[in-house]
Order: structure tokens, then C-alpha cells, then sequence
């Protein structure tokens, strides 16, 4: 469903960038453009083969909004584990991205641990040195800030931000 505006609305939400996954209701995904060259990607409920290629395919056409190589800076503390099948489209859908990516650094809940499990692996095949995981937030901007403009760092803190309301 599209407002006025031409937003997708996920359930009863409206985020800007964020439209409705394939598959069931709980699955939102998010990749926007925040300044420059970060993107920030939100997930909540990534479940099927076909969140996984919708989210890439958004990671994709954010990615062409910014200035090559992008910043992904992700929150992935509410996502639950994942299929095999799933994780494998995951990895080879990063790799994919690889060339256009200059850093990506993921917020992870540190309670979740089956999935900062998969997670890791997924990163791992993904073969790109300058992905990251983060449990604290603090340690995700100290590792980002020294590459980013002074817009590009209060746009990832302000994203993560908005991740907590």
C-alpha cells in the first residue's frame, strides 16, 4: 500500500525508505541513503530466500545514491536465526556488493547468539576484509569515524538513534 507521497506502508508504520518485504508481516527492511556515503540498513525479521533478495536488491539500488565505496552501517539486533538456505543466499548476495562497499559495520545483540552465529559465517563468506560485527555501538563509531566526514558520522549516530525509538 502507497500514501500520497508514493511510501510503501509496512503494517500500521510509515518509515521513509522502508518498504514491505515479500514475505510475512513482521519482515521489514530498510536501506537508504543517510549523508553521503553511508547507508543504513534496518532489518526486523528476515525470514525467506526471497527478504534476503528483496533487501539486496534495496542495499543495491542505495548504494547507487551515494558516492562509491558506501558506508553500510546496519542494525541487525532483531533479527531471528536464520534458515541454511537463507544464510547462503545471504553470504553470496554481500559478496555481490563487495566492490562498491568501503566499510560495513553491523550492530548485533549480543543475546541473539545463534544468530551472531550465522551472522559471523555469513560476513566470513562473504570475503570482505572491512566487514564488521558490533555488539557496542560505541566501538561501531570509533571503527567508522576516522573515514567519515563529520555529516556522515552524526548521520550514523542519528540512525542508530532512530534504532532505539
Amino acid at each position: 500500500m502507497r500514501d500520497a507521497s508514493g511510501e510503501r506502508k509496512i503494517g500500521d508504520a510509515m518509515f521513509p525508505g522502508e518498504l514491505e518485504s515479500p514475505s510475512a508481516s513482521r519482515t521489514s527492511v530498510s536501506a537508504r541513503v543517510r549523508a553521503g556515503r553511508v547507508v543504513g540498513l534496518r532489518l526486523r525479521g528476515v525470514a525467506s530466500v526471497s527478504d534476503i533478495e528483496y533487501l539486496h536488491a534495496s542495499v543495491a539500488a542505495a548504494i547507487k545514491g551515494t558516492t562509491v565505496p558506501a558506508f553500510i552501517c546496519g542494525d541487525y539486533r532483531r533479527v531471528a536465526p536464520l534458515s541454511r538456505s537463507v544464510s547462503n543466499i545471504w553470504s553470496r548476495a554481500m559478496r555481490r556488493h563487495n566492490p562498491r562497499i568501503a566499510r560495513s559495520a553491523l550492530l548485533l545483540d549480543p543475546a541473539n547468539e545463534m544468530f551472531n552465529l550465522q551472522f559471523e559465517r555469513i560476513v566470513h563468506c562473504a570475503g570482505h576484509p572491512t566487514r564488521r560485527l558490533f555488539s557496542d555501538r560505541g566501538e561501531l563509531f570509533a571503527w567508522l569515524d576516522s573515514e567519515l566526514s563529520s555529516t556522515e558520522r552524526e548521520a550514523v549516530r542519528s540512525f542508530f538513534s532512530e534504532c532505539d525509538g
